[in-house]
């Protein structure tokens, strides 16, 4: 039981745990009188910046791989935490429209309250929340991954070319349209203008005006979708 506290404590404490897994921490931190805001995926994430503006008390609440109704769930669980009036960037991204993406799950355990996490169970609490070494295959050998072994470590650190990024592009082009159950057309339409609803329907309940907005992507990335693919 003692090597396994210590491999749970030295595995939470890893590199690769605190890389893919620790994102939101952020929200352990979340400040009360929120005046600006945002939700959304990765793009939400990098796209926003508020540090240069120091006299608004603003939060990002964006999370990789966050789809419309894990936003909606995340502005209901910090609702009161906003005053009025105050400003809500809600991003439409590529594979927001007409895809319904199966969500990550295992980052609610941290963030939400079980009364706010419709899929919560107690074996997701279990593996994400109180003993994550069991949560991934071979995690010893994670334990053992740092910055200079790392794959994303060593992606960030590549030096931008225009090669790069048509590379990235179109990466993030068959990533977006993938074959993989979640393209449902009409349904996913739908389903996505329902979950976005739902938010600005939430905002207005509060006194926060809702912005919906397109995050910048490269030319490369957006010459990649044709007009027919989502729109």
């Amino acid at each position: 039981i003692v090597l396994l506290l210590v491999l749970n404590y030295a595995f939470s404490k890893s590199y690769w745990w605190t890389v893919y897994y620790t994102e939101q921490e952020k929200f352990s931190h979340v400040p009360q009188n929120i005046q600006l805001a945002n939700v959304g995926s990765s793009h939400g994430v990098y796209a926003f910046d508020y540090s240069d503006f120091p006299e608004y008390t603003a939060f990002n609440m964006a999370v990789c791989w966050q789809h419309h109704g894990y936003n909606y769930h995340v502005l209901k669980q910090y609702i009161d935490y906003f005053s009025e009036n105050a400003v809500m960037l809600i991003p439409i991204s590529y594979f927001d429209i007409t895809r319904i993406d199966e969500e990550p799950l295992y980052k609610y355990y941290k963030i939400l309250e079980k009364k706010n996490f419709p899929d919560w169970n107690i074996k997701g609490f279990f593996l994400f929340k109180v003993f994550p070494f069991f949560s991934t295959k071979e995690p010893w050998k994670k334990i053992l991954i740092n910055e200079s072994n790392s794959v994303l470590a060593a992606h960030e650190r590549t030096i931008v070319t225009e090669q790069s990024v048509t590379t990235d592009a179109k990466v993030m082009y068959e990533i977006f349209t993938k074959d993989n159950g979640a393209e449902k057309g009409e349904e996913g339409f739908q389903y996505n203008i329902e979950a976005v609803s739902k938010i600005i329907d939430l905002c207005h309940e509060h006194s926060i005006i809702p912005v919906l907005v397109s995050t910048p992507q490269t030319d490369k990335l957006n010459d990649l979708h044709e007009e027919a693919d989502f729109f």
